[in-house]
């Protein structure tokens, strides 16, 4: 995938500002998804250590 800019592009933010406002769009679109629809986030470990019988 190429990656096309116009010739007269002027962007508004920063590179760190961009990160920033994605993340925080990432963010707020997690956490009022999971409100609206009664959501919670969990965690799982990656590992586990199997108990013996």
């Amino acid at each position: 995938m190429n990656l096309i800019i116009p010739e007269n592009y002027d962007p508004v933010l920063d590179i760190r500002q961009t990160q920033e406002a994605i993340k925080y769009i990432r963010d707020t679109f997690q956490h009022e998804f999971g409100k609206e629809m009664n959501l919670t986030r969990i965690s799982a470990p990656l590992l586990y250590r199997k108990v013996p019988d």
